[in-house]
């Protein structure tokens, strides 16, 4: 929350912030913030539905310099349903991935984590890893498709592609491109 009010203006709107999401919370049902304007909110899955919906509508009016300023606050969740012998890293970690989630997805700014973003993130944290690796050992190698002028018949070109060959396979492009060109 940047603001010309000063840096407190941001505290002030997290702290109405977090008053509002707790004066919606059910009997045993819990919020903490755990750093910058992250919070994480322990709810009975029954409730979960009908707490989004109503967190969605929270206005914060702030006293500043004799004017009271009202703002809508718009919020992203990440939602992971807490299993048997989860530890706090993982309900931790696997919340974290499904907001991250919700900042690429144009469905919603409530993400519940799928096993295959915790896959997703392994194998792009692998690739570049291997990445580094396999630019040292050279295992990047160019061929070059020859483009023809069908009219005439003859070279008109190359286009160069990149072949990533790890123990002496070829890796698919599609598997690694993207993640570079992130």
């Amino acid at each position: 929350i940047n603001s010309s009010y000063g840096s407190n203006y941001g505290d002030i709107v997290l702290q109405q912030y977090a008053v509002s999401l707790s004066g919606l919370l059910k009997k045993n049902e819990f919020i903490f913030r755990i750093g910058g304007d992250n919070f994480v909110i322990l709810l009975n899955k029954k409730h979960e539905e009908h707490f989004r919906e109503q967190a969605a509508c929270i206005n914060i009016s702030i006293f500043i310099n004799k004017i009271t300023e009202t703002l809508q606050i718009f919020s992203r969740c990440g939602i992971y349903e807490i299993q048997k012998n989860d530890t706090i890293r993982e309900v931790l970690d696997y919340t974290s991935m499904a907001l991250k989630s919700s900042y690429n997805s144009i469905s919603g700014d409530s993400i519940k984590f799928e096993k295959s973003m915790h896959e997703s993130i392994l194998q792009t944290t692998r690739i570049l890893s291997d990445f580094h690796r396999a630019l040292g050992v050279n295992e990047f190698v160019v061929f070059y498709q020859p483009k023809v002028n069908i009219e005439t018949n003859t070279l008109c070109g190359a286009e160069a592609l990149v072949r990533w060959i790890k123990n002496g396979k070829i890796i698919p492009p599609s598997e690694f491109i993207s993640v570079l060109e992130k």
